[in-house]
């Protein structure tokens, strides 16, 4: 006689999840704003469309990082301020700012060309941030100075802001004016990038970071150009 062969016992599948878990939405506020801080703002924004939960994440987050590459690298003026993006990109900030909660913010980040017309909005975003108590500024504007642009100043409440701890300036179209005293209250890092500098209103800076630890200059000069000035911080 044969062997009995024995039945077959079928394993039961386990039930499959029908949702998968979101833990990441479940982390704390403060959390989240600080994973979104390393990402780019427009990046940031974009998040509130994933859930309730999400959909004013991005407003308390304590990085602000906006940035306008134009497509042409030699000549970006071509059609970098004139074109439609940049509109965009324009009123994209004016909204992140105006819509964003009343907390402070920890870094500004703005790097862009522009044209002549607008550095009185970008002159209100940078008074808009300090008064949000800033640490860090960084701020590349650049213009084409072929088309004869004009030189404008940074704003006085950026020397004055008791908060700012790192200042860095690349530009063709700003010019320093810092008042005779109380400047740079807390400054600790400087880095500094212009074109054809003059003597004075570069040793007006250094004259007035009472806390200065680190100092960087880079720029342009003219061919015949000689660069001296002192620089006295304790």
């Amino acid at each position: 006689m044969g062997s009995k062969s024995k039945p077959v016992r079928l394993k039961k599948k386990p039930k499959r999840q029908d949702s998968v878990k979101d833990r990441i939405s479940e982390l704390p506020d403060a959390i989240l704003c600080h994973i979104l801080s390393f990402i780019p703002t427009k990046y940031a924004v974009r998040t509130s469309i994933l859930s309730t939960r999400w959909k004013r994440i991005w407003a308390s987050v304590p990085v602000l990082d906006f940035e306008y590459k134009a497509l042409s690298v030699l000549f970006p003026w071509t059609e970098g301020y004139k074109s439609e993006s940049y509109a965009l990109f324009l009123t994209f900030v004016d909204r992140v700012l105006s819509s964003r909660d009343p907390l402070d913010i920890q870094k500004f980040r703005l790097h862009c060309y522009c044209s002549d017309e607008d550095f009185s909005r970008i002159d209100g975003w940078i008074r808009t941030v300090i008064r949000h108590n800033v640490v860090e500024l960084d701020l590349h504007v650049e213009i084409n100075n072929d088309e004869g642009g004009q030189i404008v100043e940074l704003p006085q409440c950026v020397f004055m802001c008791k908060t700012l701890e790192v200042l860095k300036v690349k530009s063709n179209c700003i010019a320093y004016a810092p008042p005779t005293s109380g400047c740079f209250p807390s400054l600790k890092f400087l880095h500094v990038s212009v074109d054809y500098p003059d003597n004075d209103s570069m040793e007006k800076i250094f004259s007035c970071c009472p806390v200065l630890e680190c100092l960087t200059i880079d720029g342009l000069l003219g061919f015949n150009d000689v660069l001296n000035f002192n620089i006295s911080v304790p």
